[in-house]
């Protein structure tokens, strides 16, 4: 949490990682369902490396240039 910004400096770079995850899902493994339950997990802090996991589907490993 920022001093001078609060938490939005944050809530924008998990807004960004969860959108190249849903993104790279839809395009390597499929189209998500409307009101499907995904779970978001650091996979290597060092890496950047993360893993979306959908609900009765696949999961899909990413990593991100912060």
């Amino acid at each position: 949490r920022s001093l001078t910004f609060g938490a939005r400096p944050t809530l924008r770079m998990i807004n960004g990682i969860l959108s190249l995850g849903v993104t790279n899902y839809q395009i390597e493994k499929a189209p998500l369902e409307e009101g499907s339950t995904i779970q978001l997990d650091l996979v290597s802090e060092e890496d950047k490396r993360f893993k979306l996991s959908v609900e009765g589907g696949d999961s899909l490993e990413f990593q991100v240039n912060l």
